[in-house]
């Protein structure tokens, strides 16, 4: 069991507190908002794309450090990238990221690690559902 210290490392608190891409964008291609049911956690994500990369990408959100620090993670990890990239990304990914490996163990945060891939994940879809039915 993970003691209170290595849930919120200095990084996940740092990124709490000063998160990066957390802004609102304007004109957005795609957005899509969600929240963790379980302990309230809510992340939007907004994308602006340039040829089916990520050009521009903004969050916002309040909820636990560990949802916010991984919302400036998935976001900064996912600029210029293809959208093909972007649906590989695994949880893992972030996690290696914020140095939270361990909390593959623990289902709750997890959920809560896990809230802006999701989000992010059906921003994408939801861009190609737009364009599909253009």
């Amino acid at each position: 069991m993970m003691n209170v210290d290595e849930l919120y490392t200095e990084l996940v608190l740092e990124l709490y507190r000063n998160p990066v891409n957390k802004k609102i964008l304007n004109n957005v291609d795609t957005s899509f908002r969600d929240n963790n049911p379980f302990c309230g956690d809510v992340v939007e994500i907004q994308v602006k794309f340039n040829n089916n990369s990520i050009k521009e990408i903004g969050f916002q959100g309040e909820g636990c450090a560990i949802s916010q620090a991984a919302a400036s993670v998935v976001t900064e990890i996912v600029k210029g990238k293809n959208t093909e990239d972007v649906l590989k990304l695994q949880i893992g990914d972030v996690l290696k990221e914020l140095h939270l490996e361990s909390l593959k163990n623990n289902p709750v945060r997890i959920k809560c690690a896990a809230l802006s891939l999701k989000v992010l994940k059906l921003a994408v879809l939801k861009y190609f559902g737009k364009k599909e039915a253009s």
